[in-house]
């Protein structure tokens, strides 16, 4: 059910619009892969449903990272490079449901990304601070043998505008662009609903099959 759900993406992505032009790949923090083409490095760790603006899903999937990396702990997160189009604010949004990274104990809490209303486009998803007395409980550990994210969450990002439609592909680094690595351990992509998957299917399946 999964490889369709990726093959009805993917489909309706190649008649959706092309994407504004976003800044060049030299700095690793405004990489953003070319959408609709995949690359032999791109691994989807989080599909993203913006279909309910103040629910926005952010669903973790079964692919593993692309590097082993453990830089920095929950506190400093992951960061989604790209996802907003410029001059939107997140502002320590509370995120709701059970999204844990890799080997950590617990879930990403809060949402921020986009202070800088000129140019950040970037979004972190992080726990709270770091707990000195159970620092186990705090650790990324992100590693080519296992799934890179569990679970599922929603983020309220009422006015928020996309940087692309269904299909689109960005990076998801570690850290918040003062902690961590900020190597890319894979990628997010935006996803239709499923309700839109249903119709696309019915779609397809009402076009006219050529005669031999």
């Amino acid at each position: 059910m999964k490889t369709l759900k990726h093959l009805l993406a993917l489909l309706t992505f190649a008649v959706a619009p092309p994407l504004a032009a976003m800044p060049g790949p030299g700095d690793p923090l405004n990489r953003n892969p070319t959408p609709g083409i995949i690359f032999e490095d791109v691994s989807i760790l989080i599909e993203i449903d913006p279909t309910e603006p103040s629910a926005v899903t952010f669903t973790a999937t079964d692919a593993t990272a692309l590097i082993d990396d453990s830089s920095t702990g929950i506190n400093g997160g992951v960061s989604l490079i790209g996802l907003f189009a410029p001059g939107f604010v997140v502002d320590n949004a509370l995120i709701s449901g059970t999204l844990t990274p890799s080997g950590a104990g617990v879930d990403y809490t809060f949402a921020a990304g986009g202070v800088d209303p000129v140019g950040a486009t970037n979004l972190n998803l992080r726990g709270t601070t770091f707990d000195f007395n159970n620092p186990g409980a705090n650790a990324q550990a992100f590693a080519t043998d296992q799934a890179a994210f569990t679970g599922s969450a929603t983020i309220d990002l009422t006015g928020a505008t996309f940087v692309g439609p269904i299909g689109t592909i960005g990076d998801i680094i570690v850290g918040n662009g003062t902690s961590g690595s900020g190597l890319t351990i894979g990628q997010f992509q935006i996803v239709p609903e499923p309700a839109s998957l249903t119709l696309l299917a019915l779609g397809l399946m009402a076009l006219p099959r050529r005669r031999r």
